[in-house]
């Protein structure tokens, strides 16, 4: 069953996901890999115990940060 908390995230994370693509994007140069790092990402946000209030700039920070480490 849904909490309000991953309904509110999950609402986050559609909402953005396309600026969430872009960025991954703007920093390893292709869409497919975009793609599987937001996916990362979102799975990534789903294990952990980050407050849902916070879930954009949260969201945005892990998914550049796999970005990186990927383009590295």
């Amino acid at each position: 069953m849904a909490t309000r908390e991953t309904n509110h995230s999950l609402s986050t994370f559609l909402t953005d996901r396309k600026d969430l693509l872009a960025l991954a994007h703007s920093i390893v140069g292709c869409s497919h890999t975009a793609e599987d790092l937001v996916q990362d990402g979102w799975v990534k946000w789903q294990l952990s115990t980050y407050p849902a209030d916070r879930a954009k700039p949260i969201l945005r920070k892990i998914i550049a940060s796999l970005a990186m480490d990927w383009h590295r």
